[in-house]
């Protein structure tokens, strides 16, 4: 994924989970609280009976939390999210 500098949106990349998603992380900037944004792909038969699977993007969710609070509330694959997030914050 390829973000314009100027952007206020920072990337934190992406992991492969254990079933084969991919899933893209990434915070907004200027946000006092830590928003982490989980987005994965879908993937499905498209067109319907056609044989073909394609992917689509598809938002899980985002919500609010403290490092300490969003490494009990998110998936234990999605840990590295936050150690790339803590790293990012300490460079800005």
């Amino acid at each position: 994924m390829v973000v314009d500098p100027g952007s206020r949106f920072v990337e934190l990349g992406s992991i492969r989970q254990r079933g084969g998603k991919v899933v893209h992380a990434g915070r907004s900037k200027g946000i006092t609280a830590v928003p982490v944004r989980f987005h994965q792909h879908l993937e499905m038969e498209w067109p319907p009976h056609s044989g073909k699977r394609r992917s689509f993007p598809e938002v899980d969710r985002l919500q609010f939390y403290s490092l300490a609070d969003a490494r009990v509330k998110i998936k234990d694959t999605h840990v590295p999210f936050l150690d790339r997030l803590a790293a990012h914050l300490k460079q800005a």
